[in-house]
């Protein structure tokens, strides 16, 4: 009785493993290739609607779309795509979109009431970059405060914008601009300062073969500057090359 169990049983074994075979070399594949099959379009770079269309005409299956941002592309358009462009696929399949959300904005910090030093580290932080520097009088900041900048606080913008500041030099009153003394001659700068409520400073020499003796080559606080009305600029000037310098020059 127990062998005919047996027997039985492994009949039926055997029978369900040609079954298993059965379905795998021959029912599977009759109906895989009984199922149209359609060369997967390079859909990036199109718009999203273009690309549904498209997707809709073969018979896939929009399955799920992603956004990010992208420089390459403006929003709405397919970045990247799954299947990928060129192969073979069954009709119905899925597919698989990421589209650009367009380039990738940042916020602009408030600059107002910084140095220079740190306005440009802030900047950094925020992937964006410091611009041109202004300077102006201001009564409401300290001298060396930024109190405007060229974009708006929480503005959007590209990464490394540049946003330009101007700087306060402090309260007008008492100062005043320093003259350009450079190519002058010594005997007209002490006039010149003293007209702008200066004083001349340091007077250095220094041989220079390519300006005539007694004129002002370089100056400091530099030209442009504001300083406090009373300061002092000094000057380097030229003085006339010896012989021995001449020969040497």
């Amino acid at each position: 009785m127990k062998r005919k169990q047996l027997k039985k049983l492994v009949i039926v074994a055997i029978a369900f493993v040609i079954l298993i075979l059965a379905m795998d070399k021959i029912a599977m594949p009759f109906y895989v290739n009984s199922v149209k099959s359609v060369k997967m379009p390079n859909l990036i770079g199109k718009k999203l609607e273009d690309a549904k269309r498209i997707i809709d005409s073969l018979n896939l299956k929009l399955e799920s779309i992603t956004e990010r941002p992208d420089t390459r592309f403006p929003a709405g358009y397919v970045i990247i795509q799954n299947p990928r462009p060129g192969m073979r696929v069954k009709e119905g399949r899925r597919v698989y979109f990421v589209v650009s959300s367009g380039e990738e904005k940042v916020e602009v910090p408030s600059l107002i009431g910084k140095s220079i030093r740190e306005a440009k580290l802030t900047l950094e932080k925020f992937g964006l970059r410091l611009g041109d520097v202004e300077y102006d009088f201001s009564t409401d900041f300290p001298e060396g405060a930024i109190f405007s900048q060229s974009i708006p606080e929480k503005a959007k913008v590209s990464i490394g914008t540049p946003v330009s500041v101007v700087v306060s030099l402090g309260d007008a009153e008492g100062k005043t601009q320093v003259p350009n003394l450079i190519g002058i001659p010594l005997s007209k700068v002490e006039r010149i300062l003293n007209e702008a409520g200066l004083n001349i400073g340091k007077i250095v020499y220094e041989p220079n073969p390519t300006v005539l003796p007694n004129t002002v080559i370089e100056q400091f606080p530099r030209p442009g500057s504001f300083v406090a009305k009373g300061s002092t600029v000094d000057v380097f000037v030229a003085k006339e090359f010896s012989e021995t310098q001449k020969q040497n020059y």
